[in-house]
C-alpha cells in the first residue's frame, strides 16, 4: 500500500466541488483502507466491510459499495445473522463500545445491549438466539451472551485474563476465543463449553494472535498471527511487529499451517464461505483465498463518501508594532493566597500576583524560563513553582516581596520533570508530579530528597492536600481493564505516611473531569473537595481523611478549570472560558 494510503486510509481521492445550500461539498471515493474488517453473508453473495465508521455492503465480486450506517457511529466488525437478514456490530454512538443490529438492507437499526461499559466484537450463534460478545463488565474483558429475544446477558468466561475476540462453532456448542493467559499475558486460543463452561486450551504462539473463526465444517480454525522480534535496551525487553499472516490450524489440536503471507494482515475475524473460501482484509484491501488455492484474489471496492467544506473568512495575521500593547488572552493556575487578600497565577511564561478585587497584576517573575503551577506557602509570604531555568523542570521557591529576578531558591532537580507542587497546610511539605506522572513529597527546610509516595500507571491530576497534611487526593484513572485505556476518573486519597492506605472514592459515580486543573481541590477547613463534572463545578462533603459524608452538589452549571478555594471555605475561584469567577457554595450568580 502506498505512504498515502497509510496517512489517510485513502488509495485515490475523486474531488468534486458542487454547492448544496450554499455549502461547497467534495466527493471522495475509497479504494483502500486500514484496520478494517469484513463479514460474508451466509449465502455467499454480499460482503459487508467497515471503513471510516461506517458499515457498507458490496457484491461479492466487487464493485460500488452503498453505505448501511450514517457514520456517525464508529462503526465495526460485522458479522451476519444466519439467515442474512440483520447485521450485529459494535458501535461508539451512545459514548461507550455497545453492541448494534440492523437490518441488511440498512433498516432496523437497534441498539441490542447499552452501558457505561465496552461490549464488542460480536458474532451470531448458528441457529441465531444468541450474540456472544467480549465486554469488560466485569473488571476484565471477559466472553459473554446476549439472548436476543430476552434481552438476558450471561457471563461466559470467569478467568482473570482477559478473554476476547469470541467465535462459535458450527454445532453451537463451543466458542473459541482469545485469552492473555499464556506466560507473561501472551495470547492463546482457548475454547469453552457453552452449556457446561468447561475451558479447554487449543493453542499457544510465538506471536499475538487475533481474529479466530470457525470453518463451516468445523475443522479448522483460521486466525491472523502476528510474529514479533524480541530486543532488549536499559534491561527492558521491547516487542516489535515484524510479520503477520492468516494460519488455520485444526479444530482438535495439530499444527498451524501458513495459508498467506508477504502482507500486513489486519486483526480481524476472517470469513469463511460454505465452499471453504475465505475472505480477509490485508494492505488495504479486501482479499479472497480460495478452497485450496494458494494464490489470492482482490476484490475490488469504490465507497463514495461526500464531506462538507464550509465557508469561513481567513483570519489574517498581525504582527504588534514596536512598543504596542496587547490584552492578554489567558491565564493558568491560578491560587488565592491564605489571607484572600492576592492571586497568584502564570501568564506569558512569568508569574504575576493581583488583588482579589482586581487590579493591575505586579510580576513576581520576569525571565527568558518558564514559571508556572505557583502555589502559596501556609503564611502567604512565599509560592513554590515548576521552572526550567536549569533546562528542565523543577521546583523552586520564591519570597513574594522580592523583585522579580531574586529571593528564589531550588528545590528540586530529580533527573527529568517536577510539576504541580502543592504547599502542604503545616508547611513542612510539598508534593509533586514528575514527567511520569508520579507522586512524591519533598521537605521544605530539611534538605532530604524527594520521597515517592505513589506511583501511577497513567497520568494523574495535581495533588492536593488534607487540612491535616496527612493525605492527598488526586484524580487518577481507573481502567476497566489492561486491554485499552478506557476507564474513568476517579478521587483517590494518599496517606503520606501509609502506602497501604490507599483508597479510590465511589463518588461521583461517573467519570470527572480530566486529570488536570479541574480537581479535586481539598478545601482549607478539609470537610470538602471540588472537581469539574458534567460541565459544571461540584462540591462533595468529606472527613478529614477523606470519606464521604453526604452526596455531591453541583454550585456551578458551567465548564470550569483551575478550580481553588477561597480562605473561609465558603467560595471557590475557577475559570470559565476566558474570565477567572469567584462563586460561594450556595450557588448563585458568579462574581
Amino acid at each position: 500500500m502506498s505512504r498515502c494510503c497509510l496517512v489517510f486510509g485513502l488509495a485515490w481521492m475523486l474531488l468534486t466541488v458542487s454547492a448544496h445550500g450554499g455549502l461547497p461539498t467534495s466527493e471522495l471515493v475509497l479504494e483502500e483502507g486500514t484496520s478494517f474488517a469484513v463479514a460474508v453473508s451466509p449465502e455467499g453473495s454480499r460482503l459487508v466491510f467497515d471503513l471510516q465508521g461506517t458499515l457498507w455492503s458490496l457484491p461479492v465480486e466487487g464493485g460500488d459499495a452503498e453505505a448501511l450506517t450514517d457514520g456517525l457511529g464508529d462503526d465495526r466488525l460485522p458479522d451476519w445473522s444466519p439467515d442474512g437478514s440483520r447485521l450485529v456490530f459494535q458501535s461508539f454512538r451512545k459514548g461507550s463500545w455497545d453492541i448494534w443490529s440492523i437490518g441488511s438492507d440498512g433498516s432496523g437499526l437497534e441498539p441490542l445491549t447499552e452501558s457505561s461499559f465496552d461490549d464488542r466484537e460480536p458474532v451470531w450463534s448458528p441457529d441465531g438466539s444468541q450474540v456472544a460478545f467480549s465486554s469488560d463488565r466485569s473488571g476484565n474483558y471477559d466472553i459473554w451472551i446476549l439472548d436476543v429475544s430476552s434481552d438476558e446477558l450471561s457471563q461466559l468466561s470467569q478467568g482473570e485474563s482477559e478473554d476476547y475476540m469470541p467465535a462459535w462453532s458450527p454445532d453451537g456448542s463451543s466458542i473459541a476465543f482469545i485469552s492473555e493467559r499464556g506466560e507473561d499475558g501472551a495470547a492463546e486460543l482457548w475454547k469453552i463449553d457453552v452449556g457446561a463452561g468447561r475451558e479447554e486450551r487449543m493453542a499457544s504462539f510465538d506471536g499475538k494472535a487475533a481474529g479466530p473463526a470457525w470453518s463451516g465444517d468445523g475443522k479448522r480454525i483460521a486466525l491472523r498471527l502476528l510474529e514479533f522480534h524480541s530486543l532488549t535496551m536499559m534491561d527492558s525487553r521491547f516487542d516489535e511487529g515484524v510479520a503477520s499472516q492468516l494460519v488455520t490450524l485444526p479444530s482438535d489440536g495439530g499444527e498451524l499451517t501458513r495459508l498467506y503471507a508477504g502482507e500486513d494482515v489486519f486483526p480481524f475475524r476472517p470469513a469463511w464461505t460454505k465452499a471453504g473460501d475465505i475472505f480477509f482484509t490485508a494492505e488495504g484491501k479486501i482479499r479472497r483465498l480460495a478452497a485450496g488455492m494458494s494464490d489470492v484474489e482482490t476484490v475490488p471496492f469504490r465507497a463514495k463518501v461526500t464531506l462538507d467544506r464550509p465557508a469561513y473568512r481567513r483570519r489574517k495575521a498581525r504582527i504588534p508594532e514596536a512598543g504596542e500593547r496587547l490584552p492578554v488572552r489567558g491565564i493558568v493556575r491560578p491560587s488565592v493566597s491564605p489571607d484572600g487578600s492576592r492571586i497568584v497565577f502564570t501568564a506569558l511564561g512569568d508569574l504575576w500576583v493581583v488583588p482579589v478585587e482586581g487590579g493591575r497584576p505586579t510580576p513576581l517573575t520576569r525571565d527568558e524560563y518558564l514559571d508556572s503551577d505557583p502555589s502559596w506557602s501556609p503564611e502567604g509570604q512565599r509560592v513554590v513553582f515548576a521552572s526550567d531555568r536549569r533546562g528542565t523542570m523543577d521546583l523552586w521557591i520564591k519570597e513574594v516581596e522580592s523583585s522579580p529576578r531574586s529571593g528564589e531558591w531550588q528545590l528540586t532537580e530529580l533527573p527529568g520533570a517536577e510539576i504541580g507542587p502543592a504547599w502542604s497546610p503545616d508547611g513542612k511539605w510539598v508534593a509533586f508530579l514528575d514527567e511520569q506522572s508520579n507522586i512524591y513529597v519533598v521537605e521544605v527546610e530539611g534538605g532530604s530528597e524527594p520521597r515517592l509516595i505513589h506511583q501511577t500507571h497513567r497520568w494523574a491530576g495535581l495533588p492536593s492536600w488534607s487540612s491535616d497534611s496527612r493525605h492527598l487526593a488526586v484524580a487518577v484513572h481507573q481502567p476497566f481493564s489492561t486491554r485499552f485505556r478506557e476507564g474513568f476518573n476517579r478521587i483517590k486519597i494518599i496517606s503520606v505516611d501509609s502506602e497501604e492506605d490507599e483508597r479510590i472514592l465511589d463518588v461521583p459515580s461517573k467519570s470527572f473531569g480530566s486529570r488536570d486543573g479541574d480537581g479535586p481541590v481539598w478545601s482549607p477547613d478539609g470537610r470538602k473537595l471540588a472537581f469539574a463534572l458534567d460541565g459544571g463545578l461540584w462540591v462533595l462533603p468529606v472527613t478529614a481523611a477523606g470519606e464521604p459524608t453526604g452526596p455531591s452538589k453541583k454550585v456551578v452549571d458551567e465548564a470550569a478549570d483551575f478550580i481553588g478555594w477561597f480562605p473561609d471555605s465558603e467560595s471557590l475561584i475557577y475559570m470559565a472560558s476566558d474570565e477567572l469567577k469567584r462563586v460561594g457554595l450556595e450557588g448563585g450568580t458568579s462574581q
